[in-house]
C-alpha cells in the first residue's frame, strides 16, 4: 500500500496506470483472439464444423 501512496502523492492518478513488465511477449496477436473468441461464441451448428 505504501508504493502506491508514494505513487499517487508524486504522479496523481495518472502514476497508478500498470508499468511495463518483464516477461514473454503475447503468442497471439488481438485479431486471432478475437477469432478465437468468435468460434467459441458459435454454436456448432452454425459453422458446420465438429468441436471435438
Amino acid at each position: 500500500m505504501r508504493t502506491w501512496r508514494g505513487r499517487f502523492a508524486t504522479g496523481g492518478l495518472p502514476a497508478l496506470a500498470d508499468r511495463k513488465r518483464s516477461g514473454r511477449l503475447a503468442s497471439f496477436t488481438t485479431l486471432q483472439v478475437a477469432e478465437v473468441k468468435a468460434l467459441a461464441c458459435e454454436l456448432p451448428a452454425e459453422s458446420g464444423t465438429p468441436r471435438s
